[in-house]
């Protein structure tokens, strides 16, 4: 308990974001993975409550590590993990429980239309507090890894969870929909433009350093997090825009001129800029993809590939998303060949990330059982 740190949650970010990859496969293969997807769900939920409880018992039973790792550069970073965790599972049951199947019915909605507010409020502190403390150590060019990016993502996510949940919302409560739309729109620019400024920074310590240290190799692959998941924010909150605007049959005569809910084409256009920009996003984040395999693979050829430990989850969720991104624009863009390329693109990396995620799980059970994954650097200075 003592040594388990936020890190951890990033293994239910990647455990979580495989049944929301799974469940947006084409060809059918959503259908038949509906099972692999709910037991992968109720994994991640038990992965949620006990590293929750673990959590709370840690900074109960030892009050004095809380501001350790609140003062320490890395770990505080990390804390970004635990609403973006819990996002993933939110909209895993959205999409499974609610919209597939209808279980849980009116109940269930709320319930996770509260956890979404939960899950939001969490990330805006996240986001607003944690850089704040981060700046109270010196901080030099060639030290800056890429989880700089984890405190802005977790908004990031909100509003794409936020997408899920209108969609979900917009026929039975169109109100509700249209509050969590303009809330989420709100989420997306909290979190994507601070993460784009931090990614320049970045990019200018590769220019400048070249790569990552061993230690944080993995976090090469991290800008394919708000680059993916801002791309899938854009197009999912304009399907949602073009939707409850459709359904809402506003009164014309009862909205002032200078309204925007007045333009009668506004969801629509909501779409196709956020359709447009995501295809933008897609294409920044390929960049990355590709940088982030050149310097593993360089890496490995040097026989200095990155030590297995915590850092390797990074891999799974970032990866996740840009897939997501990847199935959502082949719909968005259907019927052209770069959507059948988009498909059968998003298809195969899922099936790459599956195996990650199996290579990535198991060796943390094995390690885990051992003891030697649970690692707590803001300790060292007391031990």
């Amino acid at each position: 308990i003592r040594h388990f740190t936020p890190s951890w949650f990033a293994v239910t970010m990647g455990t979580g974001v495989l049944p929301v990859v799974f469940h947006q496969l084409p060809y059918g293969l959503s259908q038949h993975l509906f099972w692999p997807c709910i037991a992968l769900l109720g994994l991640n939920t038990l992965l949620l409550l006990c590293f929750s409880a673990a959590t709370i018992l840690r900074y109960i039973l030892f009050p004095g590590i809380f501001k350790l790792m609140l003062l320490h550069p890395q770990q505080s970073l990390f804390l970004g993990a635990i609403p973006m965790g819990f996002a993933t599972a939110i909209n895993a049951a959205t999409s499974l429980l609610v919209e597939t199947k209808g279980w849980g019915g009116e109940a269930l909605l709320d319930f996770l239309w509260g956890m979404y507010w939960f899950d939001l409020l969490l990330s805006a502190i996240v986001c607003l507090l944690i850089p704040s403390r981060s700046t109270k150590h010196p901080i030099t060019l060639d030290g800056i890894t890429a989880t700089i990016l984890l405190p802005f993502v977790p908004p990031i996510v909100a509003a794409a969870l936020g997408s899920q949940l209108g969609t979900a919302l917009a026929e039975t409560h169109p109100g509700r929909a249209q509050l969590t739309l303009l809330v989420s729109y709100a989420s997306l620019g909290l979190g994507l433009p601070i993460a784009m400024l931090m990614l320049c920074a970045y990019t200018v310590r590769i220019l400048l350093h070249g790569a990552p240290p061993r230690g944080a190799l993995t976090s090469v692959i991290l800008p394919l997090g708000p680059l993916g998941q801002g791309g899938l924010a854009f197009v999912s909150l304009g399907e949602l825009a073009q939707k409850i605007l459709t359904a809402q049959n506003l009164e014309t005569a009862t909205i002032p001129t200078n309204s925007i809910f007045g333009v009668s084409m506004m969801g629509d256009i909501a779409f196709v800029y956020g359709v447009l920009t995501a295809c933008v996003m897609w294409g920044f984040g390929m960049l990355w993809l590709g940088l982030a395999l050149q310097t593993l693979a360089e890496a490995l050829l040097r026989k200095q590939g990155p030590r297995f430990g915590m850092p390797w989850w990074g891999l799974t969720f970032p990866f996740g998303v840009y897939i997501l991104l990847t199935l959502s624009l082949s719909v968005a863009l259907a019927p052209t060949p770069i959507s059948y390329f988009l498909q059968a693109l998003g298809t195969a990396l899922a099936g790459v990330l599956f195996l990650l995620w199996l290579y990535v799980a198991a060796r943390t059970l094995v390690l885990g059982i051992e003891g030697s994954m649970f690692d707590a650097p803001c300790l060292q200075t007391l031990e």
